[in-house]
């Protein structure tokens, strides 16, 4: 980070926790070069389309330069149409806080535009509304009212603001010596799921007028679809990428999920959703969610249903085993020692094992600081003055966010 204080915030988290395995530098990114070695991951996040074109440059770069021969880089970025939209909003609360040199006035300007823009109409004034004045009072809406400060500093305020469509990225992307390898969080359009929003003639549609392009055909599903947001994942040009799923990749991973059987034969977690009479993927999903938080190796066995789940967004595959463990009665609970440190600087947003933030109340916050692996359930009672049923069920809640490990878990 070019930034000093929060990286030497960082530093003191490391020393105070008793991290030894990562590095945090105070540099500027144009000045990282081949010195730095070999990354397996690279990850770029809330910066190609916040930064200046010399800047986002370097991004792809550092990519094309330092990714191992079979390495990813992660990119993050607003996208276009969208994006255009995004950026009218942008110059109309730049205007109105042109004279704001503080940031926190600043957001206070822009609110006050976004409340212009969102204002409430009469029912006479709503019916003489066009699609241009619809879309702009429903973005303005939804940034005044769902989008914290700090969020609007970063995307609307910040002195650059670039969004690109996923064509154009993939276009920069080659002229650094990377291609187009997937987007990370989104369910494969191959893996049959019709795009949300989207009937099965117009995919069809969409692939005939693509021609085979699956760059292309991406593209249109982001015009169609008004996508807002990617989180592209590139490869150094000369891999070979097969265009088929290869499910004996699967075996060895690890799959967890967090959807939830409703009824019988369908699951459900939050957007996702899920109907299937075939005995083979229910009863995989059964015994995941039964393992929950912990995970499961895939075995050769179940590869190829692993697989098909996942590219159905229904579970998690992961490199390593789970951290998380289940809630024991007869145990001495323990959790990571990152999470009991957040808890005890009495941050808003903790972090659990699977890297999801959690928001706890005081009590869980406070019981979060004794879980060190060295008190049972009745001592932990005592010395929070709390009930033991009290206590289970707190850790019950806890297991379920993946916040308990095994003891010999902390670094």
């Amino acid at each position: 980070d070019l930034a000093i204080a929060p990286i030497e915030l960082g530093k003191a988290f490391m020393h105070e926790i008793g991290l030894r395995n990562l590095r945090l530098a105070a540099i500027d990114l144009l000045d990282v070069n081949e010195s730095f070695g070999e990354f397996d991951y690279i990850i770029a996040h809330g910066l190609y389309a916040w930064t200046p074109d010399i800047v986002r440059d370097k991004i792809l770069a550092i990519m094309g330069t330092l990714l191992s021969p079979q390495g990813i880089g992660f990119v993050s970025y607003n996208t276009t149409p969208v994006g255009h939209l995004r950026r009218m909003v942008r110059e109309m609360m730049l205007f109105h806080a042109r004279a704001s040199q503080d940031p926190e006035e600043q957001v206070v300007k822009a609110r006050e535009m976004l409340s212009l823009l969102a204002r409430e109409r009469t029912r006479e004034q709503a019916d003489k509304m066009d699609a241009y004045d619809a879309a702009l009072a429903t973005h303005a809406a939804e940034l005044l009212y769902n989008t914290p400060g700090s969020q609007l500093l970063h995307d609307d305020l910040a002195p650059a603001f670039e969004p690109s469509s996923l064509s154009d990225f993939v276009a920069h992307a080659r002229r650094h010596g990377l291609q187009y390898l997937d987007d990370a969080g989104t369910p494969d359009p191959r893996a049959g799921a019709i795009p949300k929003g989207l009937d099965a003639p117009t995919v069809e549609r969409v692939r005939a007028l693509s021609g085979g392009d699956r760059v292309a055909e991406l593209q249109y599903y982001d015009y169609l679809r008004m996508r807002r947001f990617r989180q592209s994942l590139v490869c150094r040009a000369a891999v070979d990428l097969t265009p088929d799923w290869n499910s004996s990749n699967a075996a060895g991973l690890h799959a967890s999920t967090q959807v939830e059987e409703v009824t019988d034969g369908s699951f459900s977690r939050g957007d996702f959703k899920m109907s299937t009479s075939h005995p083979v993927p229910v009863e995989y999903l059964r015994r995941l969610i039964g393992l929950w938080p912990a995970s499961e190796a895939v075995s050769s066995e179940d590869a190829d249903v692993a697989l098909a789940l996942f590219r159905a967004g229904a579970i998690d595959l992961h490199g390593a085993p789970s951290a998380a463990v289940r809630f024991a009665p007869g145990s001495k609970p323990c959790a990571d020692s990152l999470i009991r440190f957040q808890a005890r600087r009495g941050d808003l947003r903790l972090t659990t094992t699977w890297h999801e933030p959690l928001i706890v109340d005081d009590g869980m916050r406070a019981l979060l600081d004794f879980l060190d692996g060295m008190r049972s359930c009745d001592e932990l009672a005592r010395e929070t003055g709390s009930g033991v049923e009290y206590i289970r069920q707190q850790l019950v809640e806890l297991a379920g966010h993946g916040v308990l490990i095994q003891s010999d878990r902390q670094p």
